[in-house]
C-alpha cells in the first residue's frame, strides 16, 4: 500500500537524506526542489521536526544555504519562511513558533549576506512585518532580542557595500526592536554605532565621506524616530 513520503522517510535515513539533496543542489531549480521536499516532509510532522532540532539539522541547513547564496531567489526565501513557520496568510497572525529554526536560519544574517540585496531587503521586511503588523509583535520582539538580533543588524550596517534602501530596511527593524525593552548591551552597541557615523573633527578629504554621510543620515533619522517614540 502506498505510503506518504514523510512516513517513508524514517526508513531511508530521516531528514538527513533531504539535507543531502540540498547539499547536492547546484542550480536554482534543484535547490528549490530540495527545499520544497524538506518543507513538505517537516510540515505537520512532529517526528521530522524533532529530528531536525535534535540533530542540529536547522544549523546544518543554514550552512548549506550560506554556501549557495548565489542560487537563492525569492521563492527559496519564501520556502525558508514556511519551514521556519513565520508565514501566515494574514500578517497580523504571523509569529515565531520555532525559536531554534528562526535562530539558525533567518536570524543568522551571515547566511543572507551571501545573497543579493533584493533578497536581504525581503528578509528585513519580513522581520519588520513580524515586529510591526503582527498581533504577536511583542512576543516576536522578545524572541528576536534574545537572539541578539540588534547586534547582528548593527554588524550588517558596517558593510559599506550595502545600498541605502537596504540600510533603511535594517534601520526600520532596529527601530522596532529598540522600542521593545532592549538589553543594556543592545543600547550600548547602538550608541557605539552612532558614534562611528560621525565625521572626524578635522577632515579636509572630501573623497572619503560618502559612506559616512549615508550612515550619518540614517542614524540621525533612526535616532529621531526612537526619541519620538520614547
Amino acid at each position: 500500500e502506498p505510503q506518504p513520503l514523510r512516513n517513508l522517510l524514517s526508513s531511508v535515513g530521516g531528514t538527513s537524506v533531504v539535507l543531502g539533496l540540498v547539499a547536492m543542489a547546484t542550480t536554482v531549480d534543484s535547490l528549490y526542489a530540495s527545499m520544497k521536499a524538506l518543507v513538505c516532509i517537516v510540515g505537520n510532522n512532529q517526528v521530522a521536526l524533532g529530528e531536525l532540532e535534535r540533530t542540529g539539522g536547522f544549523k546544518i541547513l543554514g550552512m548549506l544555504l550560506k554556501s549557495k547564496g548565489h542560487l537563492i531567489n525569492g521563492n527559496i526565501l519564501h520556502l525558508t519562511y514556511t519551514l521556519v513557520g513565520t508565514v501566515d496568510s494574514e500578517h497580523e497572525s504571523a509569529f515565531i513558533p520555532n525559536t531554534i529554526a528562526f535562530r539558525d536560519l533567518l536570524a543568522d544574517l551571515s547566511i543572507w549576506s551571501m545573497t543579493s540585496e533584493e533578497i536581504q531587503r525581503s528578509l528585513y521586511h519580513h522581520f519588520f512585518d513580524l515586529l510591526k503588523h503582527s498581533s504577536y509583535r511583542g512576543k516576536n520582539a522578545e524572541k528576536m532580542l534574545k537572539m541578539k538580533l540588534v547586534q547582528l543588524l548593527i554588524n550588517r550596517l558596517h558593510d559599506n557595500q550595502l545600498g541605502r534602501p537596504t540600510r533603511k530596511a535594517i534601520c526600520n527593524v532596529l527601530n522596532s526592536l529598540l522600542r521593545n525593552r532592549p538589553a543594556k548591551e543592545d543600547i550600548r552597541r547602538f550608541g557605539q554605532f552612532l558614534t562611528t557615523t560621525l565625521p572626524p573633527v578635522k577632515n579636509n578629504n572630501n573623497n572619503n565621506n560618502d559612506n559616512n554621510n549615508n550612515n550619518k543620515r540614517l542614524s540621525v533619522s533612526l535616532s529621531k524616530s526612537l526619541l519620538r517614540q520614547a
